[in-house]
C-alpha cells in the first residue's frame, strides 16, 4: 500500500512561504524591518512615522481572572477556568 503524501508540492510551498512571512512579523504582527526602522526612532529628525498604542479589553479574558479570584484562597493546579459566551 502506498500512502499518499499530506501535502502536494504547491501545498508546501504555500506553507513554507507562510512560515518565511511570519518569521519576518513581531509580535504585534508588525513587520521587523518596519517596526526596527530607524524611520520610525521618534529620536531621528528624519522619521517618518511613529507608533501608538490602542488599549483594549479582551473581556472572555476578564470573565477568568474574575472568576480565578473566587479560588484564590484554595487554588489546585487540576482546576481549569474555560470562558464560554452566553447570548442574552
Amino acid at each position: 500500500m502506498t500512502r499518499e503524501p499530506q501535502f502536494d508540492a504547491e501545498q508546501h510551498a504555500m506553507l513554507a512561504a507562510l512560515e518565511e512571512y511570519e518569521a519576518g512579523l513581531d509580535e504585534w504582527g508588525i513587520p521587523i524591518e518596519e517596526s526596527m526602522s530607524p524611520l520610525a526612532d521618534p529620536g531621528n529628525p528624519e522619521s517618518r512615522f511613529h507608533y501608538e498604542v490602542k488599549v483594549r479589553r479582551n473581556w472572555a479574558t476578564d470573565a477568568v481572572v474574575e472568576r480565578e479570584q473566587d479560588f484564590k484562597d484554595n487554588p489546585s493546579r487540576a482546576r481549569t477556568f474555560a470562558p464560554y459566551r452566553v447570548d442574552h
